[in-house]
């Protein structure tokens, strides 16, 4: 048994703080900016095993062996720039349920997970997992196919913010490598296997149901693991109350599962055979196999994984009759997925599990020896249990959330006992019934649907009536306060949304790009930012026109900020010459309007202290020969936002002349369809020798003005984990 695991370990050398640097070990591995990095550790490790430091060599080789392979496969996984005009022939595996998307210009289109096997060109990496995307006109493939994809492959998504976790570390961290647009595809043999025709039948049997979409949703989450089918508006209401938990197969409806199956079949053995229950505890191997069961059903999904490590440390413990404290089979756990995937670090999900468990046997152990003098005092404890995991649980949650609302010990005490104590028994029982006998219309699975819809009804009603100052949010612990004035470009993709910042306020031009699902840059990457900077209320809003791009979030602002000061599309009109802001020595002049199409974008002139800044919205090149003939000299500025994102269409050589700028900021979406910004705009920018800064190479960028001059800074110029560069 290794030394950890014994309870006088301390005496091994093994001790908490072996522990503390086998765990950062990962992290530094991973903050390296070259991917051998953790080659260098485990040579650290092997050179302390040498020298007799056997445990510390352990907490270092281990770590550093599995991130320098970790690192050698994401070469491998990397979509270089040679196969962006090409499509290629991949071969692979679903592994996950297809998930439709609204439609999106008369086309619906769905999504699935891909376990790839093989890609036919050796211009495009070799990903391990990919997203694929199809239109419906090619029927999507049940779970389990082996298929044939002809498409375009393209890397993740790679935006990073201030105030927002990068986008190449969540991909990451769930296995995900690529992104493919399928143009044709073949299904191949052999036929899904035993689980994945399983998993299948029960979806079938699931939607079957004389049932909502919304409670077939739920269902589907707390049978398969599938959160897809449950909507956006109820993942929002579960998030509001803190029981996002509830609606997936976690490692607490996996250890229900377990302890459930544990007392009903310990007491059957002690009927059957009480000689056999004597020695060892076997009901602890069939409770540990029907678990198993559960986490096949949700796909192995990294909670379950983690959950059905630690079960089965336990198990093997129990049955070996050794003693130790739970604490340390939790550790072993995380260590082990550690080992076995590093980048799983980057995610919340490894956080959240780890450190949920990590509450609950800590709180526990306070409680350990106290009499239960009355049922009183047992729900006393549970409302002890739910305040103590929102507490220590609250860095965590705001880290990787944002915010956190405090109605959520009621919420968790309320809605988890009907969840883990009535739903998850009756759906699994709803389950077998339906596999053994064909009907899905059975009690069980009926009574589930009435339960789901009470349950989801509940939650919609009370999330509806939380008051928006019940909450905690996300903030700097440190406010910088901004001196003079700072301009930032945010990384929204193919979109744009700036943030001006003067000492006593804050000026926002447009707000990013939205999708027909709802899904809006704006809550993705502006209001984490603003809630980043402590930002309440922005003195004023500018939406330069009403192209999807610049403002998509639109109704998202109105909604979240009823009372803004709005300007251009969806708000008053744009006026030639007026002046939008006049504080702090920064003013704010309109030099194109209404805001009504891309000519009539709202074109700002920005001023402080002999520093200027013009935001061109997506004027094209006869707009600004317009503009040239009317402003001429007023034109001139230091820092020029690039009109239409770097169109062959905009930015033309004349306006170039006039303005004059020293830098130009462009931001566009990385290998976007529309190919900005054009050679042709970059090649004018640098014969005229101006310092260019774009939002696809370079991610979120802040221009700061100071005395001595400006400072122009993007998150990835400089020293940057290796996994965090583009190709």
């Amino acid at each position: 048994m290794p030394r950890f695991l014994t309870p006088d370990h301390k005496k091994h050398g093994f001790g908490l703080v072996i522990v503390a640097l086998f765990f950062t070990s990962f992290a530094w591995a991973l903050m390296l900016p070259m991917s051998w990095g953790g080659a260098l550790l485990a040579l650290v490790g092997a050179s302390c095993w040498w020298a007799g430091k056997r445990q510390l060599g352990v907490a270092l080789l281990l770590p550093g062996l599995a991130c320098a392979f970790a690192g050698w496969q994401w070469a491998q996984w990397q979509i270089p720039l040679t196969c962006k005009d090409h499509s290629v022939w991949l071969t692979g595996r679903v592994i996950a349920f297809p998930e439709y998307l609204p439609a999106f210009r008369g086309s619906k289109i769905y999504r699935m997970t891909v376990r790839v096997s093989g890609v036919e060109s050796e211009l495009c990496g070799q990903p391990s997992q990919v997203i694929a995307y199809v239109t419906d006109s090619m029927a999507p493939p049940v779970l389990g196919s082996t298929i044939r994809l002809f498409g375009q492959l393209r890397p993740p998504p790679g935006q990073w913010n201030y105030g927002s976790l990068p986008d190449q570390a969540r991909w990451l961290a769930k296995g995900l490598h690529a992104r493919m647009r399928v143009t044709d595809m073949h299904i191949l043999p052999p036929p899904p296997g035993t689980l994945a025709r399983v998993r299948s039948r029960v979806a079938e049997g699931i939607d079957r149901l004389n049932a909502t979409a919304r409670v077939k949703g739920l269902l589907h989450a707390l049978s398969l693991g599938n959160g897809s089918r449950l909507p956006s508006d109820d993942w929002l209401n579960f998030r509001r109350l803190g029981v996002s938990h509830m609606a997936v197969i976690s490692g607490l409806h996996l250890g229900l599962v377990f302890l459930l199956t544990w007392r009903i079949g310990g007491r059957l053995l002690v009927t059957l055979c009480p000689r056999l229950m004597l020695r060892r505890d076997w009901a602890l191997l069939p409770s540990l196999g029907i678990a198993a069961g559960y986490a096949a059903l949700a796909g192995f999904s990294l909670p379950t994984l983690r959950a059905l490590l630690m079960l089965g440390g336990l198990v093997l413990l129990r049955l070996m009759g050794c003693q130790t404290a739970s604490w340390r089979i939790l550790l072993l756990a995380a260590g082990i997925l550690l080992c076995c995937s590093p980048f799983t670090i980057l995610g919340s999900s490894f956080w959240l599990s780890v450190g949920a468990t990590g509450a609950v046997l800590f709180l526990s152990e306070l409680d350990r020896g106290k009499p239960l003098a009355s049922h009183s005092l047992s729900m006393w404890r549970l409302l002890k249990l739910q305040a103590g995991l929102l507490i220590l649980l609250a860095p965590l949650t705001l880290f990787w959330f944002g915010e956190i609302y405090p109605v959520a010990v009621a919420a968790n005490l309320f809605l988890l006992p009907i969840v883990s104590s009535t739903l998850v028994p009756l759906v699994l029982i709803g389950m077998l019934w339906f596999l053994l006998a064909g009907s899905p219309l059975n009690p069980a699975w009926l009574l589930a649907a009435e339960v789901a819809s009470g349950t989801l009804s509940a939650t919609h009603y009370v999330a509806e009536r939380i008051p928006s100052s019940w909450v905690v949010q996300w903030r700097r612990l440190w406010r910088r306060p901004v001196e003079g004035l700072e301009l930032v470009v945010l990384d929204v993709g193919q979109g744009l949304a700036v943030v001006i910042h003067t000492p006593t306020a804050t000026l926002v031009y447009d707000t990013g790009d939205a999708t027909p699902s709802g899904f809006t840059q704006f809550d993705k990457v502006l209001l984490p930012y603003l809630r980043w900077r402590g930002i309440e209320q922005p003195a004023l809003w500018v939406i330069s026109h009403g192209d999807r791009d610049h403002a998509g979030g639109l109704p998202v602002l109105k909604e979240r900020f009823p009372g803004a000061q709005l300007m251009g599309f969806g708000g008053k009109p744009c006026r030639a010459g007026q002046w939008l802001f006049a504080r702090d020595d920064v003013t704010l002049r309109v030099l194109n309007g209404p805001g009504d199409s891309n000519d009539g974008s709202c074109v700002l002139k920005l001023a402080y202290r002999g520093f200027t800044a013009l935001l061109a919205g997506d004027v094209s090149a006869v707009r600004e020969r317009q503009l040239i003939r009317y402003w001429r000299d007023e034109l001139r500025a230091d820092v020029l936002v690039v009109g239409h994102h770097g169109s062959k269409t905009s930015t033309g050589l004349g306006f170039l002349k006039w303005v004059k700028p020293s830098v130009a900021l462009i931001s566009a979406g990385p290998n976007n369809r529309f190919g900005h910004p054009h050679s042709s705009v970059t090649a004018r920018l640098e014969d005229r020798r101006i310092d260019i800064h774009r939002t696809d190479k370079s991610a979120a960028i802040s221009v700061q003005y100071r005395p001595d001059g400006l400072l122009v800074q993007g998150l990835r110029d400089g020293i940057i984990p290796y996994w965090l560069r583009t190709p």
